[in-house]
C-alpha cells in the first residue's frame, strides 16, 4: 500500500465515513473507528501505526468492507419511515437504532417488535393522510397546555420533572415547524395534564354568568385560559373592576355576604 500524507489520509477517511453513513451504518464498529480517527486528525493528533493500517485498509476496501446486510425488506420499510416528513425526531432515532440491529441480523424483543410495528404504521399514516387538521377548540387546548407545561421544571432542582419538560419542548418545536401535531402528542398532553385539560374543556362557566369569585360576586368575562405564568385563570368583573381570577377561586353558589378582600383591593 502506497504511503499517504496526513492530508490525503484525512480526505480518504472522510469520504469513506460518508459511505458508511449513507448506507445507514454510522453505528457500525468500523464507522465509529473512522469517525474517531477523523476527529483525532482534525485536532492534530496522528493515528498510531496499527490505527493507520486499519484505517487505510477500510478506505481501500470502501463499500466492500460493509457487513452482510440482513432483513433487506424490513430495512426498506424502516428507511421509508425515516424519510417520512413530520416523523418525530426521537422516533426517527429509535428507527435508526432498530435498523442497525436488524441489519446485523440481531433479533428484537417482543416489545421492540411491537413498538417498531407501531412506528411503521404511524409513518404510513403520515404519508397517506398527513398530520391531523386541528379544530379551533383543539388548537386552543393544545396551545394552552403547552403554555401551562412551559413552567414545568423551572424549580425542579432534583430533575424529577425533566422528562416532562423535555417532552413539552419537543412538542413545541414540532408544532412550530409543522403547524400541527400528531395524535400521540395530543393524547400524551391530555394524560399528562388531566386537571388543566378538564378546566379548559368542561365549560363550567358561561360568559355573562354571575358567579362568586375571591369574596365578591362578579360577572364572567372570558372563557378559561392559561396565562403567561402557567396559571389557569378566568376574567371576572366585580364592582367595576376586571381581574384575572384563579379558576379554582370561582364557584357556583352566589355569596350572601360579600367581602372585598386584598385580592380585589389591589389595583
Amino acid at each position: 500500500m502506497a504511503r499517504k500524507s496526513q492530508a490525503q489520509r484525512l480526505d480518504d477517511a472522510k469520504a469513506t465515513l460518508k459511505l458508511w453513513e449513507d448506507a445507514g451504518l454510522s453505528q457500525a464498529k468500523p464507522a465509529l473507528f473512522i469517525s474517531q480517527m477523523v476527529q483525532s486528525m482534525e485536532r492534530g493528533r496522528y493515528p498510531s501505526a496499527g490505527q493507520r493500517k486499519w484505517l487505510d485498509s477500510l478506505t481501500e476496501e470502501g463499500v466492500n468492507a460493509f457487513p452482510v446486510i440482513h432483513n433487506p425488506e424490513k430495512l426498506d420499510e424502516i428507511d421509508k419511515a425515516i424519510a417520512t416528513d413530520a416523523m418525530e425526531e426521537k422516533m426517527v432515532s429509535v428507527l435508526r437504532d432498530f435498523r442497525y440491529k436488524l441489519s446485523r441480523g440481531w433479533s428484537l424483543s417482543e416489545k421492540q417488535e411491537a413498538f417498531l410495528s407501531s412506528l411503521l404504521e404511524q409513518a404510513q399514516s403520515l404519508r397517506e393522510d398527513g398530520l391531523p387538521e386541528l379544530t379551533e377548540d383543539e388548537t386552543y387546548l393544545l396551545e394552552s397546555l403547552l403554555r401551562y407545561g412551559s413552567t414545568i421544571g423551572r424549580n425542579d432542582y432534583y430533575g424529577y420533572q425533566q422528562g416532562k419538560a423535555s417532552f413539552i419542548q419537543d412538542v413545541k418545536r414540532y408544532y412550530e415547524k409543522h403547524g400541527s401535531v400528531t395524535t400521540r402528542h395530543i393524547e400524551s398532553l391530555r394524560k399528562m395534564f388531566k386537571g388543566p385539560t378538564k378546566a379548559l374543556t368542561e365549560e363550567r362557566f358561561s360568559i355573562g354568568e354571575l358567579v362568586p369569585a375571591a369574596g365578591l360576586n362578579g360577572i364572567v368575562m372570558s372563557k378559561v385560559y392559561v396565562d403567561d405564568n402557567g396559571g389557569i385563570m378566568i376574567d371576572i368583573m366585580a364592582r367595576g373592576k376586571l381581574k384575572a381570577v384563579p379558576y379554582k377561586s370561582v364557584g357556583k353558589r352566589l355569596l350572601k355576604n360579600e367581602q372585598e378582600g386584598s385580592f380585589w383591593a389591589k389595583g
